[in-house]
C-alpha cells in the first residue's frame, strides 16, 4: 500500500483512475492521502487515455476524484 498525498494532481487522486483506492483521514473529517495498492502502471488503465498509468504519472485530462 502507498499513500499518494490528496493535494498532489496524479493519476491515484484523479476521476478517470481505475486502480483499487482508498481515502485515509486524519482525525474523523480531514481527507490527507489516497492509499492505492501499487503505484505502477500494471493493471491501472486510466479511461481518459486508456493506457496504463502510474498512480504518480501527471497529464492535462487530470480530473479531481468525486470522494475527495
Amino acid at each position: 500500500m502507498y499513500n499518494v498525498p490528496i493535494a498532489r494532481k496524479v493519476c491515484a487522486t484523479c476521476k478517470w483512475w481505475r486502480g483499487k483506492r482508498e481515502i485515509s483521514f486524519v482525525g474523523a473529517r480531514q481527507p490527507q492521502f489516497v492509499v492505492v495498492d501499487n503505484i505502477s502502471p500494471a493493471g491501472h488503465t486510466c479511461r481518459a487515455w486508456n493506457v496504463d498509468r502510474g498512480a504518480t504519472h501527471q497529464c492535462n485530462r487530470w480530473t479531481k476524484w468525486e470522494r475527495m
